[in-house]
């Protein structure tokens, strides 16, 4: 079974997500969602995942995080899950990242998905 945790505040992003791999019929998974970076903290320190999908631009929640720094943002939560989990971090973005944007990520996926299910398959087969 595959783990996923998709940090993302789009309904519609998420929907997308676990649209896409319900139609991978081979596909095992569990995909939970964290709408801010609290959740997404919360749910790793909680839970163990292979992947995790964080939206580049995504904000913190109302707790103020003074670990992520001054610009708490998808970039920073990569950064500072590297230490609590083996996940893979997946970039995801609607646009190109800027190169300090992608530090702290194994790969990326740009938004929307049902352009790139061909990507998205290859990140979580490994190749």
């Amino acid at each position: 079974m595959i783990r996923i945790l998709y940090v993302e505040d789009s309904e519609v992003y998420q929907r997308e997500l676990r649209r896409l791999l319900e139609k991978e019929k081979a596909l095992d998974f569990t995909l939970d969602t964290a709408i801010n970076i609290e959740e997404a903290i919360t749910y790793v320190e909680s839970k163990q995942y292979d992947f995790i999908f964080i939206d580049v631009t995504i904000e913190q929640g109302s707790q103020h995080l003074p670990f992520l720094g001054c610009f708490p943002n998808g970039t920073a939560l990569a950064r500072y899950l590297r230490g609590k989990t083996n996940a893979r971090m997946i970039a995801a973005s609607a646009s190109s990242l800027r190169e300090q944007d992608g530090d702290g990520f194994d790969d990326l996926v740009l938004k929307p998905f049902w352009h790139r299910g061909n990507a998205l398959k290859r990140i979580l087969e490994g190749n």
